[in-house]
């Protein structure tokens, strides 16, 4: 347990500056601390090598007509990785030169979909890449499958979807877990670190309450003059 919670703290430091960066708007709380301490579900989805590039293109259309099934009010267009929506919304398209948020681009090979869970909630990546876009600093050498392995590791933070209330956020957050569930069903291998601990309680009250003290905890941080800010 205490291994996990290391690396979930480790990847919302990491994650956080960028947040900041691409979403200036939804930072607004007392010293950006809903983007260093919002609830976020990390996922990595891992298939077999022997996936050909049909079966993958596949299985994120399958995963994109699960999306629209389960309410999610907006989802994109199927896409090679090398592509991007040029008509997709603005939280579609993250990274600057319309390059994705930290998966997809120039050197990966599969297909992905884009798909927003709710109001105020981030952008879900799902699908499965062949290839790095790139080496990430530190990283050493890659393991050597890893340009062979069918894989995606994303994240999604949810927490912004409770400006809308408490039911709004739970709704969100289990839209994102209801389409990792769907890619285990088809077969993909599916780690989560889910922030909200739904992913292994499956408690919806247990969400609520992590949202709750996260509410009242950045509530005080902030101070009474952007309390409101907070909520």
């Amino acid at each position: 347990m205490e291994v996990r919670d290391n690396l979930a703290q480790q990847q919302l430091r990491n994650n956080s500056a960028w947040t900041a960066f691409v979403h200036p708007d939804r930072v607004s709380c007392a010293e950006n601390n809903f983007a260093n301490m919002g609830l976020t579900i990390h996922y990595t989805l891992t298939a077999k090598k022997t996936l050909s590039h049909l079966e993958v293109r596949q299985m994120v259309r399958r995963a994109a007509r699960h999306a629209r099934k389960i309410g999610c009010p907006r989802v994109g267009r199927v896409l090679y990785a090398t592509e991007c929506d040029r008509d997709a919304p603005d939280f579609f398209e993250t990274c600057p030169q319309n390059q994705r948020r930290l998966v997809g681009g120039w050197g990966t090979h599969g297909w992905l979909v884009e798909v927003w869970p709710g109001r105020g909630c981030e952008p879900s990546i799902f699908g499965l890449l062949r290839d790095w876009r790139r080496k990430p600093a530190g990283w050493g050498r890659l393991p050597p499958d890893a340009r062979r392995r069918w894989k995606l590791h994303d994240f999604c933070k949810t927490c912004f979807a409770v400006r809308y209330g408490t039911e709004h956020f739970v709704r969100c957050h289990l839209r994102v877990i209801q389409m990792l569930d769907f890619w285990r069903a088809m077969g993909a291998t599916v780690q989560v670190i889910d922030e909200g601990d739904y992913w292994t309680t499956r408690s919806k009250e247990t969400l609520a309450a992590r949202v709750a003290g996260l509410q009242d905890y950045l509530a005080r941080m902030a101070g009474p003059s952007n309390r409101q800010k907070c909520h």
